[in-house]
């Protein structure tokens, strides 16, 4: 029985628009209409292109505090400064730490552009990719992180609101996710009123995360602590929840693609790794 997470839609939140998973896939442009090499090679001479990086690094560490809070580092290769002007560049890398959007958490992220030739407004608003834009990424989330989003995101909130048939014999009081092990663990805490009153029991659950598709899938899900138990029922209406189903409107009118490659449980924390592409803009 697998419990698809919801942690693949966290990445990247305040980059992406409508998301979709996908093998990894992805189309360089060629470079077009750039400046005078003439031009270029004297605007380097002169500093104007280590000056116009500097301008194009504040811009986008605005653009994405303005989507997502955090602390952010960003290194811009440019052409010359008429191109990065214009939006022009020949890579990006944007690392991150302690980001906070739309109530979920990311301990840090970082993130690598793929093509040699990218064009992207980002002094527009919205921003305009003229451009895909395609970005390997690799990110860390911590036991807290996974916690306070799962919190936010009311997927918690779904698992203590399940009906067991409408019977109210077993409440649950309490649930939380631990990272240990190399396992994620789903601890649930459960009352029975009217069997023991108000004392708590809990409930492990533990499971492996794997890769499956493009898609982060927990594997070998099994009780802790009820093992000659059926948990079909609890099991399958976890399933039925598709915490997938969120807006993501951050960039308008651009469609995004995301594959996972990798994820593991490294010393309590999720570490994940794999392709972004931004799709070009509709009106770019």
């Amino acid at each position: 029985m697998k419990l698809r997470l919801f942690i693949v839609s966290l990445l990247m939140i305040f980059l992406l628009s409508g998301l979709s998973f996908a093998q990894e896939s992805y189309c360089c442009s060629v470079p077009d209409k750039l400046s005078n090499p003439v031009l270029r090679g004297i605007t380097n001479v002169i500093g104007l292109n280590l000056c116009a990086k500097k301008t194009a690094k504040v811009i986008i560490k605005k653009v994405l505090k303005r989507n997502a809070d955090g602390e952010y580092d960003v290194k811009i290769d440019s052409f010359s400064a008429m191109d990065l002007k214009k939006g022009k560049f020949k890579s990006i890398q944007i690392n991150g730490k302690n980001i906070a959007s739309h109530g979920v958490y990311i301990s840090s992220i970082t993130m690598k552009s793929l093509c040699n030739y990218n064009y992207v407004e980002y002094n527009k608003n919205p921003v305009i990719f003229h451009t895909d834009l395609p970005l390997a990424f690799s990110a860390t989330i911590s036991e807290d992180d996974l916690n306070k989003s799962l919190i936010n995101l009311g997927y918690i909130k779904k698992i203590m609101d399940l009906d067991f048939g409408g019977i109210s014999l077993f409440c649950i009081n309490n649930v939380e996710f631990k990272l240990k092990h190399n396992k994620i663990y789903l601890i649930v805490q459960v009352r029975s009123p009217l069997l023991m009153g108000e004392r708590l029991i809990k409930f492990s659950f533990s499971g492996k995360l794997n890769v499956e598709n493009g898609k982060i899938v927990l594997e070998n899900l099994a009780s802790e602590n009820l093992r000659n138990i059926n948990l079909g029922k609890f099991l399958d209406m976890l399933n039925e929840m598709n915490p997938f189903d969120m807006p993501l409107q951050i960039f308008k009118g651009n469609e995004s693609t995301l594959c996972i490659n990798n994820v593991r449980i490294i010393d309590n924390k999720i570490c994940i790794d794999g392709i972004i592409v931004i799709k070009r803009s509709g009106n770019g």
